[in-house]
């Protein structure tokens, strides 16, 4: 049985690489770990929208579940000692999400730790506000991080706004976010907030009130955050006051490792891969790895020098028309000869097309 929606989070990601990567990598990318690796089997395998999600995880308790999966027989050990999910865990996982739907906005890949920032200087901007308006300076902050604080001081006095028309206008951005979430979602969020009347509750107490378990909560919540992060990003003209607050945030980039950003460097000055091997020391499949990475992680990186185009777009329909990001499958379709590094590429290239 899957008894929360963290186990459930593991089993999907052990269904959609399928066997074809070792725990480490559900836990590096539930981790959010920023190696070439990690980046590339996100996209590869089409669960890019989890990464960093719960960088809470400790590889104890990965393991802990995996054994419980192998005990239920929802998982078995594969002879090069991965996992892989049985039909019984495919029907338990299709059970489960029936009954607590994935959340549809979480999108850990392009939000990131942007949401951690966003919900902090929110949360605080709304209870210095809510204790402001009835004069109550000697309050604890609800966020202890004194660059928030400092953050939020800076941003209150910058308004012309009086302190009741600043909590009027962020109510009134911050409405129409809301009704657009489930009731349940909108209840989690209310409910984590602070005010001049009441603190926040945190995950365990939302949970006991509302007979959820635990992880589907913080899930929830974390599926308001991404949903507000994305819509104000796409309309900053209707939330002024809301859009301020992810000024700075970080990442808003897409993370890319120090050693695919060194390759980079050789690549812009026409250096080939070969030749960026022998000066880096590193194996060609290094560089490739990190070329795939570029391709992930920048749209307008040029591709041509690796890939005809006539190769690319019959990769790419091979692996759009059979729904599929196995490379030795589209390898085997193909009418030429390509390498598994052009694969890669194409799939990079055309990421959730597939």
């Amino acid at each position: 049985m899957v008894d929360n929606f963290l186990e459930a989070l593991i089993l999907k990601c052990l269904q959609k690489v399928n066997g074809e990567r070792s725990i480490s990598g559900t836990y590096h990318l539930l981790k959010g770990k920023k190696s070439s690796q990690t980046i590339q089997d996100s996209h590869l395998f089409g669960i890019n929208r989890f990464f960093g999600i719960y960088p809470n995880i400790n590889r104890e308790e990965l393991n802990s579940v995996i054994q419980k999966f192998v005990e239920n027989g929802l998982a078995k050990k594969l002879p090069n000692n991965n996992y892989a999910v049985t039909a019984a865990g495919m029907k338990e996982l299709e059970h489960y999400f029936k009954k607590y739907p994935f959340p549809v906005h979480v999108n850990g890949w392009d939000i990131q730790n942007t949401g951690v920032t966003f919900w902090k200087r929110l949360s605080l901007l709304i209870q210095t506000i809510s204790n402001l308006v009835r004069k109550q300076k000697g309050f604890y902050p609800i966020q202890k991080d004194p660059g928030i604080q400092k953050w939020i001081k800076n941003y209150i006095s910058g308004q012309k706004l009086s302190r009741q028309d600043l909590g009027a206008a962020l109510l009134k951005e911050l409405l129409p976010l809301l009704e657009e979430v489930s009731s349940q979602e909108r209840e989690i969020f209310v409910l984590r907030l602070s005010s001049s009347k009441r603190t926040g509750l945190t995950y365990a107490q939302i949970a006991q009130q509302l007979n959820l378990e635990e992880t589907y909560v913080y899930f929830l919540f974390v599926n308001v955050i991404h949903y507000m992060i994305t819509n104000i990003k796409s309309e900053k003209n209707l939330y002024k006051y809301l859009s301020i607050l992810l000024e700075g945030a970080p990442v808003a980039e897409k993370p890319i490792t120090l050693s695919t950003h060194t390759t980079y460097q050789y690549l812009l000055n026409g250096v080939d891969k070969e030749e960026v091997a022998r000066l880096r020391n590193l194996k060609v499949s290094t560089i490739e790895d990190h070329i795939v990475e570029l391709a992930l992680t920048d749209s307008h990186f040029d591709t041509s020098p690796y890939l005809q185009k006539e190769l690319e777009q019959e990769i790419a329909s091979i692996a759009i028309s059979n729904q599929t990001r196995k490379l030795k499958e589209i390898k085997e379709r193909l009418t030429g000869n390509a390498s598994y590094f052009q694969i890669r590429l194409v799939l990079a290239r055309y990421g959730e097309k597939i």
